[in-house]
């Protein structure tokens, strides 16, 4: 049978909020029941979304199966989603030394840093804000969701000078996806 007759779910992202709970709105076609899974395919024995039109989610990787209780379509492959998750830093000064804040929307990744022009992704874990030294020129941040080994983008800033006012937020968004090392 051609893929416009098997069963599928199309996923679109209604709202986010800035604690990194996205609302999706699943819509089935060729089926009337869907199921999901975190992490990896969604079967008929996953568990039932309850509504299809506000499914609340922070995870990180979802999989979505549709069923048709008639038995009229074939079934599809699974529709996966990945989550996109926003990144805040900010610089500042305190005690005599420069600092950075990084902070991501969603509480399921790491944030992984270097300052020295390196990969992040082998840099530091971030865990609290940390001090900046003078030979750092350029920030360079990336969220690591470690379960399906999926990175986002790199965010890349450079460092302003001692003494400048950095009061100012700056916003990236990261999207996950799929990366070998």
């Amino acid at each position: 049978a051609s893929d416009v007759y098997k069963r599928q779910v199309a996923i679109r992202e209604i709202s986010r909020d800035e604690q990194g709970f996205v609302t999706l709105k699943l819509i089935p076609s060729n089926g009337d029941v869907v199921y999901w899974e975190i992490n990896q395919p969604a079967t008929k024995n996953s568990s039932m979304v309850k509504d299809c039109g506000a499914f609340l989610t922070n995870d990180m990787v979802l999989y979505f199966y549709c069923e048709d209780s008639s038995g009229m379509h074939e079934a599809g492959e699974c529709s996966k989603w990945e989550n996109n998750v926003s990144v805040k830093h900010r610089f500042y000064d305190a005690n005599g030394s420069k600092y950075c804040e990084l902070q991501a929307d969603n509480p399921n990744v790491q944030i992984r840093y270097s300052t020295d022009g390196s990969n992040p992704r082998g840099g530091g874990i971030y865990v609290a804000p940390f001090i900046v030294t003078k030979e750092a020129s350029l920030l360079q941040a990336v969220t690591y969701y470690k379960p399906c080994d999926l990175y986002g983008e790199i965010l890349q800033q450079a460092i302003p000078a001692f003494g400048d006012e950095t009061g100012t937020v700056s916003y990236t968004h990261l999207r996950a996806h799929e990366t070998e090392l």
